[in-house]
């Protein structure tokens, strides 16, 4: 008995250990070297959000000129293996010959702090990034926790404008309290688009404070949606003034 309950305990130690080692959440860069240099933008404010959840990720960096303006965005696939964080490509918007190429990298997780560490090659040179970030906490308690996860776009019109492309692919990350979606063409592998900031719901209506988006030079605020329709896998809703409705199915 004592065996079996020594067994149990140990079991029990590994997998909160485990737990505690997997980098699921939303991080703000706080410094990275790239090589001998620091990046940045002298004289700018330059905010990099990296959410990771449910085996998908995310990166989108913005600087604050006189109104929130893109940057770069990155994300795809990751999996944990022999104590590395690989992430697996499937989309970017400055280089598209990353897409389908995997980067591994080590990896710490203590409390709130995230760092990574890792060598690749990019055109013909070896280079060694350092990058440490901070865990983003939500303000206030997240009301409802069903949109959690990584949904994919199934059905979008604009304006009661049907989309008709059928190479189109979209995928949504909920972490709170951020939210974060990037668009990509799966055949053609060219960038479309990325959009993030934070979320609010309640179960049925879904507030987006948007922060950033590729599209333009933007001002925060916020975007109210309703919710037509929700099930555990899936979601039908409608953006209060009427412009945008979209279905998604949650993938993880």
């Amino acid at each position: 008995m004592k065996a079996i309950l020594f067994i149990l305990v140990i079991s029990a130690t590994l997998t909160c250990n485990f737990t505690q080692l997997h980098p699921d959440g939303a991080y703000e860069l706080i410094s990275a070297s790239y090589g001998d240099s620091s990046l940045g933008r002298e004289n700018v404010e330059t905010k990099t959000i990296k959410a990771y959840k449910n085996g998908f990720w995310i990166s989108a960096t913005s600087f604050a000129y006189s109104k929130i303006t893109f940057g770069n965005a990155m994300g795809g696939t990751y999996v944990l293996r022999d104590g590395k964080c690989m992430e697996k490509v499937s989309f970017s918007s400055e280089d598209s010959s990353l897409i389908g190429k995997t980067f591994s990298f080590d990896y710490k997780l203590s409390g709130e702090q995230y760092s990574q560490n890792r060598k690749f090659e990019y055109k013909n040179k070896q280079y060694e990034v350092v990058e440490k970030y901070k865990r983003i906490i939500g303000n206030a308690e997240l009301d409802d926790s069903s949109l959690e996860g990584v949904w994919e776009r199934k059905k979008g019109e604009w304006n009661g404008q049907e989309s008709e492309d059928p190479d189109f692919y979209s995928f949504k990350i909920f972490s709170y309290p951020i939210f974060i979606w990037a668009q990509y063409h799966l055949k053609d592998k060219d960038f479309i688009g990325v959009g993030g900031g934070r979320y609010q719901f309640n179960g049925k209506r879904l507030i987006e404070h948007l922060e950033y988006l590729s599209y333009g030079p933007i001002v925060p605020s916020d975007i109210e949606i309703d919710i037509l329709k929700f099930t555990a896998d899936s979601i039908q809703q409608e953006t209060t003034d009427k412009v945008l409705k979209e279905a998604w199915k949650k993938i993880r």
